[in-house]
């Protein structure tokens, strides 16, 4: 199992993030031990209760085999949200996780790991088409919910515009607003977006409905962005 724990402050060193072996891997030949690792940041989402990001001080990469314990919601429209199965599950491949894991030797070393699909790529985002394809990576959607994200607040808002299509690309309809931050723009009650905060040092997590992301949320996007539009615009 994968747990963050912590608090929604910058630079605390009681963030940690910790990987708990699952079942037929705390004793015996298969033992590994429980791993902490101090967490720079990360994001947990509330629907699924999966870790969907955190980058974290580790040494080395290493594999998640021996502790990841994915849930995987069900799509379906009158069972959504129920849990489908646990991954992995006795038919995935040896090593296989639903995360994707990345290595830096800066710094002593750190690892971001990714939930695959909870976290849109951001090609995909400064790529959108109107007919959402290429969204997804190949394998499990975990969630109901996927998310964008940046590590700098305007960008996490401009990256929020892209993805709703209220800008194609290039910028000039980008460049009509003055950017308040993400909290400002998008109330707590909202029902089509969902801030998700981090522990740690990190913008949040703009959460959306998966069912319909490949249609955008341009309508609901425009009358969020329109009051911060420069004057004469």
């Amino acid at each position: 199992m994968i747990k963050i724990k912590g608090l929604e402050e910058q630079n605390s060193s009681k963030n940690k993030i910790i990987f708990s072996p699952r079942p037929g891997f705390t004793r015996g030949k298969w033992a590994n031990p429980e791993l902490e690792f101090p967490l720079i940041y990360g994001h947990r989402c509330p629907y699924c209760s999966n870790v969907i990001q955190a980058l974290f001080k580790a040494p080395q990469a290493f594999s998640l085999w021996p502790y990841e314990e994915t849930v995987i919601l069900s799509q379906g429209e009158k069972n959504a949200g129920d849990i489908r199965k646990i991954y992995p599950d006795d038919k995935t491949k040896t090593g296989k996780s639903l995360y994707r894991m990345d290595y830096s030797p800066a710094e002593g070393g750190s690892v971001k790991i990714t939930l695959k699909n909870h976290i849109l790529r951001t090609r995909v985002i400064a790529e959108r088409k109107y007919t959402g394809e290429g969204i997804w990576e190949d394998g499990e959607k975990p969630c109901t919910r996927t998310g964008i994200f940046s590590l700098r607040e305007d960008l996490l808002v401009k990256d929020w515009m892209l993805f709703a299509l209220v800008d194609t690309g290039d910028g000039r309809e980008i460049a009509k607003y003055n950017f308040p931050t993400i909290k400002q723009i998008i109330p707590e009650n909202n029902t089509d977006f969902k801030l998700i905060p981090a522990v740690g040092e990190a913008p949040p997590i703009i959460l959306v409905e998966k069912q319909h992301t490949p249609y955008g949320y341009f309508y609901q996007t425009q009358p969020l962005i329109k009051p911060y539009i420069k004057a004469g615009k």
